[in-house]
């Protein structure tokens, strides 16, 4: 569902010919995790045959392994593609194409990390123990499958501060600073699997002066009930796939972000 919105919506080259010219662009997903595992990905395989867009990385799908799954995004990017710039986004993202080209076009694309940048400065590190559960990786397994929350074990992240960093549900790297991320997949010694990917990313790339593209505010959605939209520019966050036909008919018609949009969200897809 969430492909096929995606593919319909921001990704339609009918919908912005001349700025998607200048884009390719790949799903990374894992092996689910199913009873009807042969049935489901027989369904993936037949779906990368049409769109021809599906790269399937040989392992279970966890959302513990998302950082595993952003490495090797950033390593195809770089060293397949070639590509000035890697964006890696979520499935509930929508993005408007037309408005991050402008944002980075100007850019020199060198040390280029955006797009929501989050002071690290008084963050408090996330441990189970805080959401009531053990500070283990039971504890921490849980919070990832009923909120898809991350949290930090000493033993795996033990620092009680974070860098500043970009948010994960859409990290744009230029490819000095991508080259960087795809290369941990060389060091086995770097622990890759129980650190949400965006803080990872931070601590790699280790601080210091970035360009950051201006793409103005970002707009949050939430799947459910009585979530108003939020009138953003140019990015949503945890948007249901549904929603994205509605911001992009808006964006068509020459309306408001947000318009007529409210009385879907109300009616409570969950």
């Amino acid at each position: 569902m969430h492909r096929l919105a995606i593919r319909s919506t921001w990704l339609n080259p009918t919908r912005n010919p001349e700025t998607h010219k200048y884009f390719t662009h790949k799903f990374f997903i894992a092996l689910p995790i199913t009873e009807n595992l042969n049935d489901l990905l027989l369904q993936v395989i037949l779906e990368s045959v049409i769109y021809k867009d599906i790269l399937i990385n040989p392992f279970p799908d966890s959302y513990i392994k998302t950082p595993i799954k952003s490495i090797s995004l950033f390593n195809y990017g770089v060293k397949t593609i070639g590509a000035y710039y890697i964006l890696r986004v979520n499935d509930d993202v929508y993005i408007d194409l037309d408005i991050v080209f402008e944002s980075i076009k100007g850019l020199v694309p060198s040390r280029v990390y955006g797009f929501f940048n989050v002071e690290g400065e008084g963050m408090r590190i996330p441990r189970p123990r805080y959401f009531g559960f053990e500070d283990n990786a039971e504890g921490q397994e849980t919070l990832l499958k009923t909120n898809r929350a991350w949290t930090f074990l000493e033993n795996d992240y033990f620092s009680d501060s974070v860098p500043d960093f970009c948010q994960g549900n859409a990290i744009l790297l230029s490819q000095d600073l991508a080259l960087k991320i795809s290369n941990l997949k060389d060091m086995p010694w770097v622990r890759k699997e129980r650190v949400a990917d965006d803080i990872l990313i931070a601590v790699t790339l280790g601080g210091g002066e970035f360009r950051r593209p201006e793409v103005g505010r970002i707009g949050y959605e939430h799947e459910g009930k009585f979530v108003r939209c939020d009138s953003g520019e140019g990015i949503w966050f945890n948007i249901h796939p549904e929603y994205f036909y509605g911001l992009l008919e808006n964006k068509v018609e020459g309306r408001e972000w947000c318009d007529g949009i409210d009385e879907v969200l109300c009616c409570g897809i969950q």
